[in-house]
Protein backbone atom coordinates (compact mmCIF):
# COMPACT_ATOMS: atom_id res chain seq x y z
CA UNK A 1 0.00 0.00 0.00
CA UNK A 2 1.55 3.66 -1.32
CA UNK A 3 1.73 5.64 1.56
CA UNK A 4 0.01 8.96 1.23
CA UNK A 5 1.90 12.59 2.32
CA UNK A 6 0.48 14.25 5.03
CA UNK A 7 0.82 18.23 5.04
CA UNK A 8 2.07 19.89 8.12
CA UNK A 9 -2.08 21.29 8.37
CA UNK A 10 -2.69 17.62 9.09
CA UNK A 11 -0.36 17.03 12.01
CA UNK A 12 -0.86 17.81 15.98
CA UNK A 13 -0.42 20.85 17.37
CA UNK A 14 2.88 19.29 19.07
CA UNK A 15 4.03 17.96 16.39
CA UNK A 16 3.98 20.87 14.15
CA UNK A 17 5.61 22.83 16.72
CA UNK A 18 8.47 19.76 16.70
CA UNK A 19 9.21 20.04 12.76
CA UNK A 20 8.83 24.08 13.15
CA UNK A 21 11.86 23.70 15.69
CA UNK A 22 14.05 21.40 13.13
CA UNK A 23 13.34 22.72 10.06
CA UNK A 24 15.63 25.59 8.62
CA UNK A 25 14.41 29.03 8.24
CA UNK A 26 15.07 31.06 5.21
CA UNK A 27 17.67 33.35 4.95
CA UNK A 28 16.42 37.15 4.74
CA UNK A 29 20.41 38.34 4.27
CA UNK A 30 21.03 39.10 0.57
CA UNK A 31 24.36 38.69 -0.77
CA UNK A 32 23.85 41.72 -3.22
CA UNK A 33 21.75 44.93 -2.57
CA UNK A 34 17.98 44.83 -4.19
CA UNK A 35 18.97 48.25 -5.78
CA UNK A 36 15.93 50.76 -7.42
CA UNK A 37 14.52 50.88 -10.69
CA UNK A 38 16.49 53.88 -12.04
CA UNK A 39 15.88 52.81 -15.86
CA UNK A 40 12.41 51.97 -16.68
CA UNK A 41 11.96 49.66 -19.75
CA UNK A 42 8.83 51.33 -21.37
CA UNK A 43 10.78 54.41 -21.66
CA UNK A 44 14.02 53.07 -23.75
CA UNK A 45 15.48 54.89 -26.51
CA UNK A 46 12.63 58.01 -25.50
CA UNK A 47 14.41 60.96 -26.95
CA UNK A 48 16.39 58.96 -29.57
CA UNK A 49 17.36 56.11 -31.55
CA UNK A 50 19.50 55.28 -34.47
CA UNK A 51 18.62 55.70 -37.38
CA UNK A 52 15.65 57.36 -36.84
CA UNK A 53 16.37 60.20 -35.15
CA UNK A 54 20.21 60.03 -34.17
CA UNK A 55 22.06 61.67 -37.33
CA UNK A 56 24.39 63.92 -37.87
CA UNK A 57 22.22 66.39 -39.15
CA UNK A 58 20.30 66.56 -35.80
CA UNK A 59 23.05 66.56 -33.74
CA UNK A 60 24.23 69.94 -35.53
CA UNK A 61 26.82 68.52 -38.59
CA UNK A 62 26.72 71.19 -41.17
CA UNK A 63 29.05 69.65 -43.79
CA UNK A 64 32.04 71.19 -45.82
CA UNK A 65 33.64 70.85 -48.41
CA UNK A 66 36.36 68.14 -47.42
CA UNK A 67 35.82 64.90 -49.04
CA UNK A 68 35.25 63.03 -45.24
CA UNK A 69 32.22 66.00 -44.83
CA UNK A 70 30.84 65.29 -48.02
CA UNK A 71 30.90 61.13 -47.12
CA UNK A 72 29.78 61.51 -43.35
CA UNK A 73 26.63 63.57 -44.70
CA UNK A 74 25.55 61.05 -47.26
CA UNK A 75 26.28 58.04 -44.97
CA UNK A 76 23.81 55.22 -44.74
CA UNK A 77 23.47 52.85 -42.27
CA UNK A 78 24.77 49.98 -44.26
CA UNK A 79 28.14 52.07 -44.64
CA UNK A 80 28.37 53.04 -40.50
CA UNK A 81 29.85 49.96 -39.60
CA UNK A 82 33.13 50.00 -42.57
CA UNK A 83 33.41 53.87 -41.35
CA UNK A 84 33.50 53.05 -37.46
CA UNK A 85 35.75 50.07 -38.09
CA UNK A 86 38.37 51.47 -40.15
CA UNK A 87 40.87 54.36 -39.57
CA UNK A 88 39.06 56.59 -42.16
CA UNK A 89 37.41 58.86 -39.42
CA UNK A 90 40.74 59.11 -37.41
CA UNK A 91 43.44 59.99 -39.52
CA UNK A 92 41.07 62.67 -42.08
CA UNK A 93 39.51 63.89 -38.23
CA UNK A 94 41.26 67.15 -38.52
CA UNK A 95 39.41 68.03 -41.66
CA UNK A 96 36.46 67.68 -40.34
CA UNK A 97 34.19 70.52 -40.28
CA UNK A 98 31.67 70.32 -37.03
CA UNK A 99 34.11 67.99 -35.17
CA UNK A 100 31.80 68.75 -31.81
CA UNK A 101 28.56 67.87 -33.53
CA UNK A 102 30.39 64.27 -34.93
CA UNK A 103 31.46 63.30 -31.49
CA UNK A 104 28.21 63.86 -29.50
CA UNK A 105 26.70 61.84 -32.42
CA UNK A 106 29.33 59.27 -31.85
CA UNK A 107 28.83 59.47 -28.39
CA UNK A 108 25.09 58.93 -28.83
CA UNK A 109 25.62 56.17 -31.02
CA UNK A 110 27.88 54.32 -28.86
CA UNK A 111 25.13 54.56 -26.35
CA UNK A 112 22.36 52.71 -28.01
CA UNK A 113 23.91 50.31 -31.00
CA UNK A 114 22.83 47.14 -30.18
CA UNK A 115 25.75 46.22 -32.52
CA UNK A 116 29.25 45.60 -30.57
CA UNK A 117 31.64 46.20 -33.47
CA UNK A 118 29.67 49.60 -33.89
CA UNK A 119 29.65 50.67 -30.42
CA UNK A 120 33.39 49.38 -29.65
CA UNK A 121 34.79 51.42 -33.13
CA UNK A 122 32.80 55.03 -31.87
CA UNK A 123 34.12 54.50 -28.73
CA UNK A 124 37.81 53.96 -29.95
CA UNK A 125 37.66 57.06 -32.18
CA UNK A 126 36.08 58.70 -29.12
CA UNK A 127 39.35 57.62 -26.85
CA UNK A 128 41.73 58.17 -29.47
CA UNK A 129 40.61 61.85 -29.89
CA UNK A 130 40.85 62.42 -26.23
CA UNK A 131 43.92 61.46 -25.55
CA UNK A 132 45.30 63.69 -28.84
CA UNK A 133 44.51 67.43 -28.11
CA UNK A 134 46.25 68.00 -31.35
CA UNK A 135 42.64 66.78 -33.16
CA UNK A 136 40.60 68.49 -31.33
CA UNK A 137 40.46 69.54 -27.79
CA UNK A 138 36.84 71.72 -27.84
CA UNK A 139 34.60 68.78 -26.63
CA UNK A 140 34.21 66.79 -23.83
CA UNK A 141 30.92 65.26 -22.40
CA UNK A 142 29.02 67.78 -20.82
CA UNK A 143 26.59 66.80 -17.86
CA UNK A 144 23.88 67.80 -20.38
CA UNK A 145 25.34 65.03 -22.84
CA UNK A 146 25.26 62.53 -19.79
CA UNK A 147 22.09 63.02 -18.37
CA UNK A 148 20.79 62.91 -22.08
CA UNK A 149 22.04 59.44 -22.39
CA UNK A 150 20.59 57.99 -19.02
CA UNK A 151 16.97 59.87 -19.96
CA UNK A 152 17.15 57.84 -22.56
CA UNK A 153 18.14 54.70 -20.84
CA UNK A 154 14.54 55.05 -19.21
CA UNK A 155 15.98 57.48 -15.95
CA UNK A 156 13.74 60.91 -15.07
CA UNK A 157 15.70 63.58 -14.40
CA UNK A 158 14.09 63.17 -10.57
CA UNK A 159 15.37 59.86 -10.63
CA UNK A 160 19.16 61.68 -11.65
CA UNK A 161 18.81 64.91 -9.74
CA UNK A 162 17.21 63.92 -6.33
CA UNK A 163 18.13 66.75 -4.48
CA UNK A 164 16.84 70.38 -5.14
CA UNK A 165 20.54 71.50 -3.73
CA UNK A 166 21.71 70.15 -6.76
CA UNK A 167 22.45 72.00 -10.16
CA UNK A 168 19.40 70.75 -12.08
CA UNK A 169 18.83 69.84 -16.17
CA UNK A 170 16.14 71.12 -17.24
CA UNK A 171 14.15 68.98 -20.34
CA UNK A 172 14.66 72.01 -22.51
CA UNK A 173 18.22 71.49 -21.69
CA UNK A 174 18.74 68.06 -22.96
CA UNK A 175 15.85 67.63 -25.66
CA UNK A 176 16.24 68.33 -29.45
CA UNK A 177 13.99 69.32 -32.09
CA UNK A 178 14.28 65.85 -33.72
CA UNK A 179 13.74 63.84 -30.52
CA UNK A 180 10.42 62.15 -29.70
CA UNK A 181 7.82 64.16 -27.39
CA UNK A 182 5.29 61.37 -26.56
CA UNK A 183 6.62 60.84 -22.70
CA UNK A 184 7.43 62.94 -19.99
CA UNK A 185 11.02 63.00 -18.59
CA UNK A 186 10.94 65.07 -15.70
CA UNK A 187 9.49 62.16 -13.36
CA UNK A 188 8.42 58.89 -13.53
CA UNK A 189 5.27 59.29 -14.87
CA UNK A 190 4.92 57.04 -17.82
CA UNK A 191 2.18 57.91 -20.74
CA UNK A 192 -0.41 55.10 -22.05
CA UNK A 193 0.28 55.96 -25.80
CA UNK A 194 4.07 55.04 -25.14
CA UNK A 195 4.75 52.64 -27.99
CA UNK A 196 8.47 50.79 -27.46
CA UNK A 197 11.12 51.23 -30.02
CA UNK A 198 11.85 47.52 -31.30
CA UNK A 199 12.84 48.47 -34.32
CA UNK A 200 15.92 47.08 -33.67
CA UNK A 201 16.43 42.97 -34.70
CA UNK A 202 19.39 42.31 -32.55
CA UNK A 203 17.49 44.09 -29.34
CA UNK A 204 16.21 40.74 -27.61
CA UNK A 205 14.77 43.08 -24.56
CA UNK A 206 13.55 46.44 -24.59
CA UNK A 207 16.30 47.83 -22.90
CA UNK A 208 19.81 49.09 -22.25
CA UNK A 209 22.68 46.88 -22.80
CA UNK A 210 25.46 47.06 -20.26
CA UNK A 211 28.55 47.11 -23.07
CA UNK A 212 26.96 50.10 -24.09
CA UNK A 213 26.93 51.48 -20.76
CA UNK A 214 30.51 50.44 -19.94
CA UNK A 215 31.66 52.00 -23.00
CA UNK A 216 29.75 55.24 -21.54
CA UNK A 217 31.70 55.59 -17.98
CA UNK A 218 35.00 54.71 -19.77
CA UNK A 219 34.25 58.06 -22.18
CA UNK A 220 33.36 60.10 -19.24
CA UNK A 221 36.54 58.61 -16.88
CA UNK A 222 39.10 59.40 -20.01
CA UNK A 223 38.04 62.98 -20.37
CA UNK A 224 37.77 64.00 -16.75
CA UNK A 225 42.28 62.11 -16.55
CA UNK A 226 42.67 63.89 -19.86
CA UNK A 227 41.09 67.24 -19.80
CA UNK A 228 39.99 68.19 -16.24
CA UNK A 229 39.83 72.16 -16.61
CA UNK A 230 36.95 71.83 -18.50
CA UNK A 231 35.07 70.08 -15.63
CA UNK A 232 36.65 71.83 -12.43
CA UNK A 233 36.02 75.45 -13.89
CA UNK A 234 31.89 74.59 -12.79
CA UNK A 235 32.55 72.41 -9.37
CA UNK A 236 28.32 72.21 -9.11
CA UNK A 237 28.46 70.18 -12.51
CA UNK A 238 30.44 67.66 -10.90
CA UNK A 239 29.03 67.33 -7.75
CA UNK A 240 25.82 67.03 -9.57
CA UNK A 241 27.50 64.23 -11.86
CA UNK A 242 28.92 62.41 -8.65
CA UNK A 243 25.23 62.05 -7.38
CA UNK A 244 24.16 61.23 -10.49
CA UNK A 245 26.86 58.11 -10.73
CA UNK A 246 26.13 56.75 -7.65
CA UNK A 247 22.22 57.03 -8.27
CA UNK A 248 22.73 55.07 -11.58
CA UNK A 249 24.52 52.61 -10.16
CA UNK A 250 21.70 51.54 -8.01
CA UNK A 251 19.60 50.02 -11.45
CA UNK A 252 18.41 46.77 -10.33
CA UNK A 253 20.14 45.92 -13.57
CA UNK A 254 23.50 46.75 -12.48
CA UNK A 255 22.98 43.78 -9.11
CA UNK A 256 25.80 41.29 -7.96
CA UNK A 257 28.02 44.01 -8.48
CA UNK A 258 28.18 44.29 -12.45
CA UNK A 259 30.65 46.99 -13.49
CA UNK A 260 31.21 47.75 -9.72
CA UNK A 261 35.01 48.43 -10.66
CA UNK A 262 33.92 50.83 -13.98
CA UNK A 263 31.84 53.19 -11.34
CA UNK A 264 34.44 53.46 -8.80
CA UNK A 265 36.49 54.22 -11.25
CA UNK A 266 34.72 56.91 -12.80
CA UNK A 267 33.66 58.17 -9.28
CA UNK A 268 37.97 58.57 -8.47
CA UNK A 269 37.77 61.18 -11.51
CA UNK A 270 34.83 63.04 -10.46
CA UNK A 271 36.18 63.52 -6.83
CA UNK A 272 39.67 64.07 -8.21
CA UNK A 273 37.99 66.89 -10.49
CA UNK A 274 37.35 69.33 -6.91
CA UNK A 275 40.14 71.42 -6.77
CA UNK A 276 42.04 70.98 -2.96
CA UNK A 277 40.61 74.32 -1.44
CA UNK A 278 36.89 73.01 -2.74
CA UNK A 279 37.38 69.23 -1.73
CA UNK A 280 36.32 69.52 1.95
CA UNK A 281 32.97 71.50 1.66
CA UNK A 282 32.07 69.44 -1.26
CA UNK A 283 32.40 66.46 0.60
CA UNK A 284 30.19 67.30 3.34
CA UNK A 285 28.05 68.09 0.66
CA UNK A 286 28.06 64.95 -0.68
CA UNK A 287 27.49 63.10 2.79
CA UNK A 288 24.11 65.20 2.91
CA UNK A 289 22.84 64.32 -0.27
CA UNK A 290 23.70 61.04 -0.96
CA UNK A 291 21.79 59.08 1.99
CA UNK A 292 18.43 60.70 0.87
CA UNK A 293 18.79 58.67 -3.18
CA UNK A 294 17.80 55.37 -1.56
CA UNK A 295 15.87 54.40 1.48
CA UNK A 296 16.81 50.76 1.72
CA UNK A 297 19.78 50.38 3.75
CA UNK A 298 21.68 47.51 2.12
CA UNK A 299 21.94 50.13 -1.09
CA UNK A 300 23.28 52.82 1.47
CA UNK A 301 26.04 50.56 2.55
CA UNK A 302 26.42 49.53 -1.22
CA UNK A 303 26.86 53.09 -2.06
CA UNK A 304 29.12 53.56 0.77
CA UNK A 305 31.27 50.85 -0.72
CA UNK A 306 31.28 52.51 -4.23
CA UNK A 307 33.86 55.35 -2.71
CA UNK A 308 37.08 54.12 -4.55
CA UNK A 309 40.10 52.85 -2.65
CA UNK A 310 42.02 56.68 -3.22
CA UNK A 311 42.95 59.19 -0.50
CA UNK A 312 40.26 61.62 -1.35
CA UNK A 313 37.93 57.89 -1.54
CA UNK A 314 39.06 56.45 1.91
CA UNK A 315 38.32 60.40 3.43
CA UNK A 316 34.67 60.51 1.67
CA UNK A 317 33.83 57.10 2.70
CA UNK A 318 34.64 57.02 6.35
CA UNK A 319 32.55 60.28 6.57
CA UNK A 320 29.34 58.61 4.30
CA UNK A 321 29.20 55.57 5.73
CA UNK A 322 28.67 57.80 9.68
CA UNK A 323 26.34 60.00 7.99
CA UNK A 324 24.58 56.65 6.63
CA UNK A 325 24.37 55.42 9.98
CA UNK A 326 22.91 58.99 11.65
CA UNK A 327 20.56 58.91 8.62
CA UNK A 328 19.17 55.28 9.30
CA UNK A 329 19.39 55.00 13.48
CA UNK A 330 18.35 58.64 14.17
CA UNK A 331 16.60 59.66 10.97
CA UNK A 332 19.39 62.67 11.15
CA UNK A 333 19.93 65.15 8.25
CA UNK A 334 22.41 67.76 9.39
CA UNK A 335 25.53 66.79 10.38
CA UNK A 336 28.30 68.88 12.30
CA UNK A 337 30.90 66.58 13.09
CA UNK A 338 32.31 65.65 9.40
CA UNK A 339 35.29 67.52 9.57
CA UNK A 340 36.87 64.82 12.04
CA UNK A 341 35.68 61.49 12.32
CA UNK A 342 36.82 60.30 15.72
CA UNK A 343 36.13 56.49 17.02
CA UNK A 344 34.40 57.85 19.86
CA UNK A 345 31.53 59.34 17.84
CA UNK A 346 30.21 55.45 17.42
CA UNK A 347 29.53 55.08 20.87
CA UNK A 348 26.08 55.68 20.75
CA UNK A 349 25.48 53.69 17.33
CA UNK A 350 27.43 50.37 18.70
CA UNK A 351 25.18 50.57 21.97
CA UNK A 352 21.69 51.00 19.82
CA UNK A 353 23.45 47.65 17.97
CA UNK A 354 23.42 46.59 21.19
CA UNK A 355 19.80 46.97 22.23
CA UNK A 356 18.54 45.73 19.00
CA UNK A 357 20.51 42.89 18.52
CA UNK A 358 17.78 40.13 18.32
CA UNK A 359 15.66 42.13 15.76
CA UNK A 360 16.42 42.36 12.29
CA UNK A 361 19.19 40.44 11.43
CA UNK A 362 19.35 41.99 8.01
CA UNK A 363 19.15 45.55 8.62
CA UNK A 364 21.68 44.46 12.30
CA UNK A 365 23.93 43.34 9.00
CA UNK A 366 23.66 46.44 7.09
CA UNK A 367 24.33 48.47 10.34
CA UNK A 368 27.51 46.40 11.40
CA UNK A 369 29.01 46.76 7.51
CA UNK A 370 28.75 50.60 7.46
CA UNK A 371 29.93 51.05 11.50
CA UNK A 372 33.31 48.54 9.54
CA UNK A 373 32.98 51.04 6.93
CA UNK A 374 33.22 54.18 9.51
CA UNK A 375 36.24 52.89 11.60
CA UNK A 376 38.06 52.27 7.91
CA UNK A 377 41.36 49.79 7.58
CA UNK A 378 43.99 52.41 8.13
CA UNK A 379 45.97 52.99 10.56
CA UNK A 380 44.56 55.01 13.12
CA UNK A 381 46.24 57.68 15.53
CA UNK A 382 47.68 56.44 18.91
CA UNK A 383 45.57 59.05 21.18
CA UNK A 384 42.59 56.60 19.65
CA UNK A 385 43.40 53.19 21.03
CA UNK A 386 41.43 53.33 24.09
CA UNK A 387 38.12 54.12 22.20
CA UNK A 388 38.80 51.62 19.85
CA UNK A 389 39.38 49.08 22.88
CA UNK A 390 36.15 49.88 24.30
CA UNK A 391 34.11 50.03 20.98
CA UNK A 392 35.73 46.20 20.33
CA UNK A 393 34.37 45.42 23.90
CA UNK A 394 30.77 46.82 23.50
CA UNK A 395 30.81 44.86 20.30
CA UNK A 396 32.05 41.59 21.79
CA UNK A 397 29.40 42.16 24.11
CA UNK A 398 26.68 42.88 21.88
CA UNK A 399 27.82 39.32 20.24
CA UNK A 400 26.98 37.54 23.44
CA UNK A 401 23.94 39.37 23.79
CA UNK A 402 23.05 37.40 20.26
CA UNK A 403 20.78 34.13 20.92
CA UNK A 404 21.91 30.90 19.07
CA UNK A 405 19.29 29.17 16.83
CA UNK A 406 20.62 26.41 15.13
CA UNK A 407 17.60 27.02 12.23
CA UNK A 408 18.52 31.05 11.52
CA UNK A 409 21.32 31.17 9.20
CA UNK A 410 20.81 35.05 9.29
CA UNK A 411 22.19 34.42 13.26
CA UNK A 412 25.23 32.39 12.02
CA UNK A 413 25.91 35.31 9.62
CA UNK A 414 25.69 38.19 12.15
CA UNK A 415 27.35 36.50 14.96
CA UNK A 416 30.58 35.55 11.83
CA UNK A 417 30.48 39.25 10.94
CA UNK A 418 31.07 40.64 14.46
CA UNK A 419 33.73 37.93 15.28
CA UNK A 420 35.38 39.36 12.06
CA UNK A 421 35.00 42.96 13.06
CA UNK A 422 36.46 42.73 16.72
CA UNK A 423 39.08 40.50 15.42
CA UNK A 424 40.33 43.43 12.52
CA UNK A 425 39.75 46.01 15.42
CA UNK A 426 41.61 43.80 18.43
CA UNK A 427 44.52 43.57 15.25
CA UNK A 428 44.54 47.52 14.75
CA UNK A 429 44.70 48.05 18.56
CA UNK A 430 47.56 46.22 18.63
CA UNK A 431 49.58 47.59 15.73
CA UNK A 432 48.59 51.44 17.01
CA UNK A 433 51.75 53.53 18.64
CA UNK A 434 54.42 50.87 17.40
CA UNK A 435 56.32 52.27 14.04
CA UNK A 436 59.31 50.11 13.27
CA UNK A 437 61.92 52.39 11.64
CA UNK A 438 64.45 49.22 11.34
CA UNK A 439 63.81 45.43 10.18
CA UNK A 440 66.51 44.72 12.94
CA UNK A 441 64.43 46.05 16.03
CA UNK A 442 62.78 42.96 16.74
CA UNK A 443 65.94 41.16 17.29
CA UNK A 444 67.82 40.41 20.42
CA UNK A 445 71.18 40.74 21.36
CA UNK A 446 73.07 37.29 21.99
CA UNK A 447 73.81 36.59 25.69
CA UNK A 448 76.71 34.37 24.68
CA UNK A 449 80.13 36.53 24.12
CA UNK A 450 82.88 35.03 21.76
CA UNK A 451 86.51 35.83 23.14
CA UNK A 452 88.45 37.27 20.87
CA UNK A 453 92.29 37.14 21.13
CA UNK A 454 94.93 39.54 20.04
CA UNK A 455 98.00 37.35 18.68
CA UNK A 456 100.63 39.79 19.17
CA UNK A 457 104.08 40.66 16.86
CA UNK A 458 107.31 41.39 17.79
CA UNK A 459 110.00 42.18 16.12
CA UNK A 460 113.29 41.19 17.23
CA UNK A 461 116.35 44.03 17.97
CA UNK A 462 118.68 45.11 15.54
CA UNK A 463 122.22 45.47 16.36
CA UNK A 464 124.36 48.06 14.55
CA UNK A 465 126.95 45.69 13.73
CA UNK A 466 126.56 43.49 10.39
CA UNK A 467 127.66 40.61 11.53
CA UNK A 468 124.82 40.07 14.29
CA UNK A 469 122.43 41.20 11.99
CA UNK A 470 123.55 38.17 9.94
CA UNK A 471 124.07 35.59 12.56
CA UNK A 472 120.29 36.19 13.62
CA UNK A 473 119.49 36.39 10.42
CA UNK A 474 120.60 32.68 9.97
CA UNK A 475 119.80 31.42 13.01
CA UNK A 476 116.43 32.18 12.18
CA UNK A 477 116.70 30.51 9.04
CA UNK A 478 117.82 27.17 11.12
CA UNK A 479 114.75 26.96 12.92
CA UNK A 480 113.11 27.35 9.80
CA UNK A 481 114.74 24.64 8.13
CA UNK A 482 114.42 22.09 11.83
CA UNK A 483 110.59 22.72 11.09
CA UNK A 484 110.37 21.55 7.44
CA UNK A 485 112.87 19.20 7.98
CA UNK A 486 110.45 16.69 10.69
CA UNK A 487 107.95 16.88 8.25
CA UNK A 488 109.72 15.62 5.75
CA UNK A 489 111.62 11.81 4.67
CA UNK A 490 115.19 11.26 5.28
CA UNK A 491 115.93 11.90 1.13
CA UNK A 492 114.25 15.03 0.87
CA UNK A 493 115.79 16.33 4.34
CA UNK A 494 119.38 16.23 3.29
CA UNK A 495 118.52 17.43 -0.24
CA UNK A 496 116.24 20.60 0.83
CA UNK A 497 119.51 20.94 3.58
CA UNK A 498 121.41 21.93 1.15
CA UNK A 499 119.25 24.11 -1.06
CA UNK A 500 118.91 25.80 2.05
CA UNK A 501 121.92 26.28 3.21
CA UNK A 502 123.47 27.77 -0.12
CA UNK A 503 120.48 29.83 -0.75
CA UNK A 504 121.35 31.25 2.70
CA UNK A 505 124.82 31.89 2.32
CA UNK A 506 124.44 34.07 -0.97
CA UNK A 507 121.29 36.18 1.10
CA UNK A 508 124.20 36.59 3.91
CA UNK A 509 126.61 37.69 1.19
CA UNK A 510 124.41 39.96 -0.06
CA UNK A 511 123.26 41.85 2.80
CA UNK A 512 126.93 42.15 3.80
CA UNK A 513 127.39 43.70 0.61
CA UNK A 514 124.36 45.54 1.14
CA UNK A 515 125.34 47.12 4.41
CA UNK A 516 129.38 48.09 3.35
CA UNK A 517 127.08 50.22 0.56
CA UNK A 518 124.54 52.18 3.20
CA UNK A 519 121.74 50.01 2.62
CA UNK A 520 121.16 48.87 6.23
CA UNK A 521 118.08 49.89 6.48
CA UNK A 522 116.42 47.99 3.97
CA UNK A 523 118.11 45.31 5.51
CA UNK A 524 116.91 45.93 8.65
CA UNK A 525 113.14 45.65 7.24
CA UNK A 526 113.39 42.72 5.50
CA UNK A 527 114.75 40.69 8.02
CA UNK A 528 112.41 42.11 10.55
CA UNK A 529 109.63 41.30 8.58
CA UNK A 530 111.30 37.70 8.71
CA UNK A 531 111.24 37.41 11.90
CA UNK A 532 108.01 38.48 12.40
CA UNK A 533 106.40 35.69 9.91
CA UNK A 534 108.80 32.92 11.62
CA UNK A 535 107.71 33.94 15.56
CA UNK A 536 104.28 33.86 14.53
CA UNK A 537 105.28 29.86 13.35
CA UNK A 538 106.87 29.43 16.46
CA UNK A 539 103.53 30.33 18.31
CA UNK A 540 101.58 28.03 15.94
CA UNK A 541 103.89 24.80 16.49
CA UNK A 542 103.52 25.63 20.35
CA UNK A 543 99.71 25.10 20.02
Amino acid sequence: MAHEEVEVDDLLPEHQQVLKKMSLQEKTISDTHPGDHIFHSPRYTCLFSYPETLTLHNCGFQPGTSYIDKYMASLSPDLLLELLTCDVLHMCFSAVSCPKAVLSWLFQLMSIHPNSQVSQGAFNIIYTILHNPDLTDEWVPSITDIARVFVNYGASLQDLFPDPSLVSVTAEDIRSSADRENIKIENNEVVSDIIPNNNNNDHETNCYRTENLQFVLHIITYAMQKRPHYYQSNPDHVLALGVMLCKVALDVQLNWDILKYDFEVCIAAVLHCFSKEDWPERAVQLCHILPTITSHHHNKAYIVQLMPASVRGHYLQRRLAYAMLQHLLFEATEFDDLAEIKVQQLFNVILSVKATANTDFYYLYSILSLIDLTVGNEALPSSEKKDIEKLTDILRSASGDVRDNSSDPDIAIVKDMMVRITSKWTFMKQGMGTKQKSIYSWTRPSPQKLPVENVQCSQSDHDDSDSDQSGSSSKEMDQSEMLYEEDQSDGAESHQSDITENHQSDNHENNRNQSDEGGGDEVTEKNGNIDMSLHYSDEEVDT
